[in-house]
C-alpha cells in the first residue's frame, strides 16, 4: 500500500535493524531480519518505511536493501536541517 508522509511533520528519522548472529563454516555473521526507517513526530512514531524483511519472499538481498535505506536515512536528517 502506498502512504503519504508529509515530512514537515518528521522531527527524528532512525535507521531501525533487526538482526540476529548466525554461524556459517565456523564465521560469524549477522544476519539481517528487518530494516526500516522509522520516522518520529517528538515521541509519537509518524510512519515505518520498511526496506527489508525476511518474511518477504520476494525480496532481494538484505545488504542492498542496507544501503539503501542508509542512504534515504541520510537524504531524509539532511532535509530536516533547517
Amino acid at each position: 500500500a502506498t502512504e503519504v508522509i508529509d515530512l514537515t511533520t518528521v522531527s527524528s528519522v532512525n535507521l531501525s535493524k533487526k538482526s540476529e548472529n548466525i554461524v556459517i563454516n565456523k564465521i560469524k555473521k549477522d544476519r539481517i531480519q528487518k530494516l526500516s526507517l522509522d520516522l518520529q513526530n517528538g515521541q509519537q512514531q509518524v510512519s515505518e518505511i520498511i526496506f527489508y524483511s525476511e518474511e518477504d519472499e520476494d525480496d532481494i538481498d538484505a545488504e542492498i536493501r542496507l544501503n539503501d535505506a542508509r542512504k534515504w536515512d541520510d537524504l531524509l536528517r539532511k532535509a530536516m536541517v533547517y
